[in-house]
């Protein structure tokens, strides 16, 4: 373990408990190592292990509690903390990370109690104690003396329980009566630093944010001179990137620059075993620092360059790929393009204190930058997009569960769907539009007349949304998630043969955390389109329900089709995107894992017709988004439709059907969606009517889909012939087509 070989270490581990089952400490020291590994489903098993022997093991009971925190699972991570605090009630790290879970769930008078047993404890020595108390005060709505209380009687001062900002500053400053430099230097410098930080993001929200910038650099800078490089090699380069990016926030170009060559050197001359781990850490902020300061130097070749590099590495780290990672420099950028007849690209970078929108076509680069009040104004938005969407869904592993009924009124199915979202979905996305300036970057494309094809990279949070409905008619629009992605695949052989390999509707449950079992609902609607999408493929082959068990599916998916089409269930795991799936028979599961071991390149597109696929969750993106989307393209698929909420399952079968049938016809796949998109959303009562009666005609008088047809014409015959039952975004614009 000492030495780094944490798997050798678990083998050892396992030998021990061969020859005696009932060693405590063999499983708790083993439940350390499997969560230094990351697999901290099976390091709680171990710890519960240690504690089936030992129930009074308070070290046991604290590091469960650490690694529950780390899945989310704050409720239940502050129950093991209480277990440890029953035993040894002078634990006072315990008591800190309580008050970190209370904090996660917004409870934050709880945790300033709890954080305040702690600095009993510790008769406040405990600095990032006083960190983690000023973060809760912060948060506070209105002044509560009655949590000052519980501090020793020379610490209860009325400021510490101040709300916002000068409370936080209170804390901070309280802590430095009691953390000195000489006997806790990193705790002394740990305050600084936080103290510079609760300047700069207090500016976030006010006229005048340089005021407040200039306040953090002198912390960060006293910070900097006990948290040295020697000693503290991880604070010290957490503090130089706070003090870059609140210098590049003040446009101190050249100061910045040089103290971000000082911290990229560190990084390359570090070694030993915390080398790997840091440049992990710190390489993508860095990165995205430099990118910042090429921008504002009007170096947008450079800058596009970095912004690519950082994408490419996190692409193949987050898809655990060995090779090394690929990225073009500006020149094979434009070859790119150059290539791609009538294209540009837009390619977004989001910094700490800017949004970037790289317009890039055959023969230049230009830099759209927002200003610092657009931006505040984005992450306002972005905030309350989450917080909208969905209201009812767990943030885990666990797969969401749509209603998928058959009906075609928009009104009485919502399918999961938070119906205040939805309904403020297009005034949302006009603000979006605004936001991201696309009628200024509309205006710049126009001065290239012969551009009709838009490629979209987003960046972080954006991955979450539909940017493509942001633009006007005249562009078809498709996904990458980099530009080397979109020349590896401009090297994808085209099949010439036309089969489809059609998985419909698996009969999927979920093992719930109580040891019940939940069946996802059967998608009715989804039955209906894989019927109709099969009857226009001269070549299909169908996976029904039951026969989508993973070896038959991944069986199949090694043949050699050109289209597959799922319509099922799928879902995105934020904590371990590996483990994003689509939903199989059962409780079998394609995952993300899997996907990249198989060999699709035979496939010229896969269209994931399930609820999410694209990404799910209202939590942050906080480096790449790496999802299922990435893992089909990576095992070979050309391009891949997805959508990025629980669509509604009638409006989804109707839009893929056209979607085929237009592409069938020869129409590119990016035209083809766009056209069905557009024909959806503004298609009248009439207009459906009449496309269902087609799809009727064309099927045998006996064909078992013609009861459904014929409900849904029903359906119709009771609405207004001139009304659009599409028109709200909701029920389009989650598809996108990603790839070339």
């Amino acid at each position: 373990f000492n030495l780094g070989r944490l798997e050798e270490a678990i083998t050892s581990y396992d030998n021990a408990l061969k020859i005696k089952p009932d060693d405590h400490n063999a499983w708790n020291s083993r439940g350390t190592t499997l969560d230094n590994l990351g697999r901290l489903e099976e390091a709680i098993a171990s710890y519960d292990n240690a504690l089936k022997i030992k129930p009074d093991n308070h070290t046991a009971w604290f590091n469960r509690g650490v690694v529950l925190k780390d899945l989310g699972r704050n409720e239940e991570a502050i129950a093991s903390y209480d277990n440890a605090l029953k035993i040894k009630p002078d634990l006072y790290k315990a008591w800190n990370n309580r008050g970190n879970a209370l904090f996660d769930l917004g409870r934050n008078e709880e945790a300033v109690a709890s954080y305040d047993q702690a600095l009993t404890l510790t008769r406040g020595k405990f600095g990032q104690a006083w960190i983690n108390r000023s973060s809760a005060v912060a948060r506070l709505v209105k002044k509560r003396m009655f949590l000052i209380h519980s501090l020793p009687i020379e610490m209860q001062h009325p400021d510490l329980v101040e709300p916002g900002y000068p409370g936080q500053l209170a804390c901070l400053r309280e802590g430095l009566k009691y953390v000195q430099r000489a006997s806790d230097p990193e705790g002394w410098g740990q305050l600084h630093r936080f103290t510079g930080f609760a300047h700069y993001d207090h500016a976030r929200g006010q006229k005048n944010p340089a005021y407040f910038w200039r306040q953090a650099v002198p912390c960060y800078e006293t910070a900097l001179e006990a948290l040295t490089k020697d000693q503290f090699p991880t604070a010290h380069l957490e503090t130089l990137q706070d003090l870059i990016r609140v210098l590049t926030a003040l446009k101190a170009t050249e100061t910045a620059q040089a103290l971000l060559n000082k911290g990229t050197d560190l990084l390359e001359r570090l070694t030993g075993a915390a080398k790997d781990q840091l440049e992990r850490q710190f390489r993508t902020a860095f990165n995205e620092l430099t990118v910042a300061l090429a921008v504002q130097s009007g170096d947008w070749p450079t800058a596009l360059e970095i912004a690519e590099q950082d994408k490419n590495a996190l692409l193949r780290q987050g898809l655990l790929s060995n090779q090394p990672a690929q990225s073009p420099d500006y020149g094979q950028m434009q070859t790119f393009l150059q290539q791609q007849p009538h294209t540009a690209i837009l390619y977004w970078h989001l910094s700490a204190n800017a949004l970037t929108t790289f317009l890039l076509t055959g023969d230049q680069v230009e830099a759209i930058t927002s200003d610092f009040s657009q931006l505040i104004a984005l992450e306002t938005w972005i905030n309350t997009w989450k917080q909208d969407y969905p209201t009812d869904k767990k943030e885990t592993s666990t797969p969401s569960l749509s209603k998928g009924a058959g009906g075609i009124n928009p009104q009485n199915e919502t399918e999961g769907i938070n119906a205040t979202w939805r309904d403020r979905l297009s005034q949302s996305l006009k603000n979006l539009k605004n936001l991201l300036s696309i009628p200024e970057i509309e205006t710049k494309l126009a001065q290239f007349p012969k551009i009709n094809r838009l490629i979209l990279i987003p960046h972080r949070d954006l991955h979450l949304f539909p940017l493509d409905s942001l633009f006007t008619n005249q562009y078809t629009v498709s996904y990458l998630p980099s530009i080397q992605v979109g020349i590896n695949l401009l090297a994808h052989p085209t099949n010439p043969e036309n089969r489809l390999l059609s998985i419909e509707n698996p009969d999927s449950i979920q093992t719930n955390d109580d040891g019940t079992v939940t069946e996802f609902s059967s998608l009715t609607a989804a039955e209906a389109e894989s019927e109709l999408i099969c009857h226009l493929y001269p070549q299909t082959t169908r996976l029904h329900k039951n026969q989508t068990t993973l070896p038959q599916v991944t069986a199949q998916l090694n043949q050699s089709h050109k289209v597959l089409n799922f319509t099922g269930h799928g879902y995105y795991n934020f904590k371990q995107p590996l483990q994003s799936a689509l939903a199989l028979s059962q409780a079998d599961r394609l995952t993300l894992n899997e996907i990249i071991e198989l060999d699709l390149s035979t496939y010229d597109l896969a269209c994931l017709c399930a609820c999410e696929t694209a990404i799910a969750g209202n939590q942050t993106i906080t480096t790449e988004y790496i999802g299922i989307v990435s893992a089909f393209l990576y095992a070979g698929v050309a391009k891949v439709i997805s959508t990025l909420w629980t669509v509604q399952s009638v409006a989804s079968a109707v839009l893929m059907v056209e979607f085929h049938h237009r592409h069938l016809t020869g129409k590119p796949e990016n035209q083809a969606l766009s056209e069905a998109k557009y024909w959806l959303r503004t298609a009248s009562v009439a207009e459906l009517s009449r496309w269902y009666q087609q799809q009727m005609d064309a099927l045998p008088d006996d064909h078992s889909l013609r009861p459904w047809l014929c409900d849904r014409l029903d359906e119709l015959a009771t609405m207004k012939s001139d009304s659009i039952p599409y028109a709200n975004p909701y029920f389009w614009a989650a598809f996108t087509l990603t790839g070339l």
